[in-house]
């Protein structure tokens, strides 16, 4: 059951464009990224990490965008221009030393899927 996977949840890893944010990247005329987050999720995030669960951030591209928005909520692992994130996913589990049952991944793109195969609860 859905509601069980859940509950085991103790780190959720989080793809940023198009999963924190509505996917659009603009640059301004200084080629400045300029990203848009949903301040609901925020506010659910910050919710999920003070009921212990941890959260990292986990993106192929660098923004300082993302950085500050990490920042803001509270989020202190933030890992940017990952080529493969599945190598990382399986550092953090095994530095956490979880199984995969209390891992979710969310991610959008085909970077994220092999991500996938180490988390109880993929999205």
């Amino acid at each position: 059951m859905l509601k069980d996977r859940a509950a085991r949840i103790k780190l959720l890893i989080l793809d940023v464009d198009g999963v924190m944010t509505d996917g659009r990247i603009m640059l301004n005329d200084r080629g400045e990224e300029i990203k848009s987050f949903n301040v609901k999720d925020g506010q659910g995030l910050r919710i999920l990490m003070r009921s212990g669960v941890d959260v990292v951030l986990i993106t192929g591209r660098i923004s300082k965008a993302v950085e500050y928005r990490a920042r803001d909520l509270g989020i202190r692992e933030l890992y940017q221009g990952v080529d493969d994130k599945e190598s990382l996913c399986i550092e953090l589990l095994e530095a956490r030393r979880l199984s995969r049952k209390q891992v979710c991944c969310i991610g959008d793109d085909i970077p994220d899927i092999p991500m996938f195969k180490h988390a109880g609860l993929s999205i």
